[in-house]
C-alpha cells in the first residue's frame, strides 16, 4: 500500500524525520551530545569517532541549502543539536532567521539547554505562530542520560526548558525515542503537564512520541553490553506492558514511533500475517453498529470448532500503537467474547493516516451482502467527515446539491464526494438515501439495520 501525497516532492514513505515533517536541514557537523546511538554517526559518518563527531563544525554547504518551494514543515536540526558555541549558535540562529523570513513552518528538535531554548523564545517571539519545540528527553535517570547521552544537559535542565518554552505560549512537544527506562509511563506522566493541550486545529496540539533504539553498528565490548541491555527494553512482554500502560493513560497527545509499532508487531512486508493481541486493536472507525446475536452465535461456534479460517485486517495508523481494525469486526468480537488472548490478523504494516482508513474500511466492507444500510451510512459519513468538516445535516445538504446542481460545490468537497461515490460504486442518491437513515432515533435504526440494504444505483463504470 503506498501513501499518495499530491505534492511530488513528499511522495516519500514515511518514516524517520519523514514522520514528523516534509523537510530537514541541518548547518554543522558532528555534535556536543556524542549519543552513543546517534543515527547521523553511526550510519552517515561511520569513519568519525565519538572523539571527532564531538568536535563540531559548520557546514556551510548544509547552511546555504535552497529553502523548499512548497508548503510544508522543516524540522531543525535533525543530525546536530544547537548549542552555546559562537559559531555553531550564530549559524543555527541565521538558519533560523530565513526559515521565518520564508515563512516557513518550523519544527525545532534538540537535546534542549535553557539558555539556548530561552534566547530563541526572546530573539523569535514573532514568529511563535511557526515553531514547535520538540524536546527529546530519554530518561528520568541522570546516570542512564549520562551514559548514553554523555554531551547533553541533565533531565533537570531539559525540563527547565520544556516549562519555559509552554510557560511562554509556544507549541511543545516531547521527544521519548527511544526510551531508556524499561518503562516510560512515568517520565510521559511527568512531561504531559507542559505539552500544549489539544486543539480543534491538529497543528496547534503538543504530542508525546516513544520510540525504540534502532540497531547501533561500531560499538565496542562494554557498550555492546549496554546495548544488549537496552534491547531487553524492547522485547515483546515489556513492550506490550509498556503500550497497555500508556494506552491506560487515555492521552490522545501520546503517539509512538514507526521504531516502536515495528517492534511490537514486527517490520516486514506491506501485507504481512501474524496474531495480534485482541487488546490492540482499534475499532473506533469500524462502523459496522448492529451485529445480530444468532449471527454471532454461528460464527462463535463456527470458530470453536475449526478456529479463525479468514484473518481479520488491520492497519497501522500514524502515531498510534493500537492497530485500526479495517474489516472483520464479527470476528474480532468473537474472539474477545471467548477471551481469546490473540487473533490472526493480516497486518497493512505501512503507516498511513485517518483519511487512507476510512478508504480501506470502505473498500473492504463496502461492497459485502451483509453489511446493512446503517453500517454503510456510518461508513459513508465517516469518509465524509475525514475528508472535509461538517454535520450530518451539512453532508446530506451538500449530497442533495452534487445531485441537483453540482457546480455549486467547492471543488474539494465536489472531489471528496466524488471520490465516495466511485469507491463505493454508487450514485449520489444512493450515497444520499443512506445518508439520511442516520436522522432515525436508535431503536429504529436497530430494526431498519435488520432489513436489506436500498437498491443500489451504481455510478457508471
Amino acid at each position: 500500500m503506498t501513501i499518495r501525497y499530491e505534492n511530488e516532492r513528499l511522495k516519500q514513505e514515511r518514516k524517520g524525520t519523514r514522520e514528523w515533517s516534509d523537510f530537514s536541514f541541518n548547518c554543522a557537523t558532528g555534535c556536543r551530545n556524542g549519543c552513543l546511538y546517534c543515527y547521523a554517526r553511526t550510519n552517515r559518518y561511520r569513519r568519525k569517532s565519538l572523539a571527532a563527531w564531538k568536535k563540531m563544525v559548520v557546514n556551510p554547504k548544509a547552511a546555504a541549502k535552497a529553502l523548499p518551494t512548497e508548503d510544508g514543515v522543516i524540522m531543525f536540526p535533525t543530525s546536530h543539536d544547537i548549542i552555546e558555541k559562537d559559531a555553531i549558535k550564530r549559524e543555527c540562529f541565521a538558519l533560523l532567521q530565513r526559515f521565518f523570513d520564508a515563512k516557513k513552518k518550523v519544527l525545532i528538535t534538540t537535546k534542549p539547554r535553557p539558555s539556548i531554548i530561552k534566547e530563541i523564545i526572546e530573539t523569535f517571539a514573532q514568529y511563535k505562530h511557526l515553531i514547535e519545540f520538540r524536546f527529546t528527553v530519554t530518561s528520568l535517570d541522570n546516570k542512564t542520560l549520562k551514559y548514553w547521552e554523555p554531551g547533553a544537559p541533565c533531565f533537570k535542565k531539559r525540563m527547565k526548558a520544556l516549562k519555559e518554552a509552554f510557560d511562554n505560549g509556544f507549541r511543545t512537544s516531547v521527544a521519548i525515542e527511544p526510551f531508556l527506562d524499561d518503562d516510560p509511563t512515568d517520565l510521559v506522566k511527568q512531561v504531559l503537564p507542559y505539552i500544549s493541550p489539544i486543539h480543534e486545529d491538529p497543528s496547534k496540539s503538543g504530542s508525546v512520541w516513544i520510540g525504540c533504539m534502532s540497531p547501533v553498528p561500531g560499538l565496542n565490548k562494554r557498550h555492546r553490553r549496554s546495548y544488549e541491555e537496552i534491547r531487553k527494553n524492547y522485547e515483546q512482554d515489556n513492550l506490550e506492558r509498556v503500550c497497555r500502560n500508556l494506552l491506560d493513560l487515555d492521552d490522545e497527545r501520546i503517539k509512538f514511533k514507526d521504531s516502536f509499532v515495528n517492534e511490537l508487531i514486527g517490520a516486514s512486508k506491506a501485507r504481512m500475517c501474524r496474531d495480534v493481541p485482541v487488546a490492540f486493536i482499534s475499532t473506533d472507525e469500524a462502523k459496522r453498529t448492529v451485529m445480530e446475536p444468532t449471527s454471532l452465535d454461528a460464527l462463535k461456534k463456527s470458530i470453536e470448532d475449526d478456529d479463525l479460517i479468514h484473518p481479520i485486517v488491520v492497519a497501522k495508523e500514524k502515531g498510534k500503537a493500537a492497530l485500526t481494525l479495517v474489516a472483520g469486526r464479527r470476528r474480532l468480537q468473537v474472539y474477545s467474547d471467548l477471551r481469546r488472548a490473540r487473533i490472526p490478523a493480516v497486518i497493512l504494516t505501512d503507516a498511513v493516516d485517518k483519511k487512507e482508513i476510512i478508504k480501506l474500511q470502505l473498500a473492504e466492507n463496502v461492497h459485502r451482502t451483509s453489511l446493512n444500510a446503517i453500517n454503510e451510512a456510518h461508513i459513508y459519513l465517516a469518509y465524509l467527515q475525514a475528508h472535509g468538516s461538517g454535520t450530518l445535516a451539512e453532508w446530506q445538504s451538500r449530497m442533495q446539491t452534487y445531485n441537483q446542481d453540482p457546480d455549486r460545490l467547492d471543488e474539494n468537497t465536489h472531489k471528496s464526494i466524488e471520490n465516495l461515490c466511485t469507491a463505493a460504486r454508487a450514485s449520489g442518491t444512493t450515497v444520499w438515501r443512506h445518508l439520511t437513515l442516520l436522522e432515525l432515533d436508535s431503536a429504529v435504526q436497530k430494526d431498519r439495520s435488520r432489513e436489506k440494504n436500498f437498491r443500489r444505483e451504481s455510478t457508471p463504470m
